[in-house]
C-alpha cells in the first residue's frame, strides 16, 4: 500500500506535500508520497534503488517549467526497470518487451513538446520494477 505524506491533518485539507526540484536530484526514499515539481531547465530525477522493502512507494513527477522548453526525466536505477505504457492521443508508447520494460531505461517528457502541468505517477510493484499509474502529457521511453 502506498503511504502519502500530507501538509495537513485535517481531513478536509489533507494534501500531499509539494516540493520544488530546480537541478537534478537522487530521489529518497523518505521522498515516497510528495509531489515533485520540476522547473527552472531540464532535469534529471533518479529513483532510488528497489528491494523487498520498497514495494508500495509511490512517486508523483510534474513539469512546473515553462511550457515547450522545460523537460523532466525520471531514471530507474541501473538495476530497476519502469513498466507499462503511456496514452498519448490515439496511440499507444509501451515500454520496451511489450511493456514489460527493460533496465535502466529512463522515462522522459521532452521539453520541446512539454506543457506546464505534465505529470507522472510511478509505484514499486516489486524488488526491481516501478508502474506507470498515471500520466498527463507527452512522455516517452528512452530506446
Amino acid at each position: 500500500m502506498a503511504t502519502y505524506k500530507y501538509s495537513s491533518n485535517d481531513v478536509q485539507r489533507n494534501r500531499p506535500t509539494q516540493e520544488a526540484l530546480t537541478a537534478n536530484k537522487a530521489i529518497s526514499v523518505s521522498d515516497a508520497g510528495k509531489d515533485q515539481n520540476s522547473s527552472g531547465g531540464s532535469h534529471t530525477h533518479t529513483l532510488p534503488e528497489l528491494n523487498a522493502n520498497y514495494v508500495g512507494l509511490t512517486y508523483r513527477f510534474r513539469n512546473t517549467g515553462t511550457a515547450g522548453t522545460h523537460g523532466v526525466t525520471v531514471s530507474p536505477h541501473a538495476d530497476n526497470k519502469i513498466v507499462g505504457a503511456f496514452t498519448l492521443a490515439a496511440s499507444v508508447v509501451t515500454a520496451a518487451s511489450s511493456g514489460a520494460g527493460a533496465l535502466d531505461k529512463d522515462i522522459i517528457n521532452t521539453a520541446g513538446t512539454s506543457i506546464y502541468g505534465d505529470w507522472v505517477e510511478l509505484t514499486a510493484i516489486s524488488s526491481t520494477e516501478w508502474a506507470i499509474c498515471g500520466s498527463q502529457g507527452i512522455w516517452a521511453f528512452e530506446s
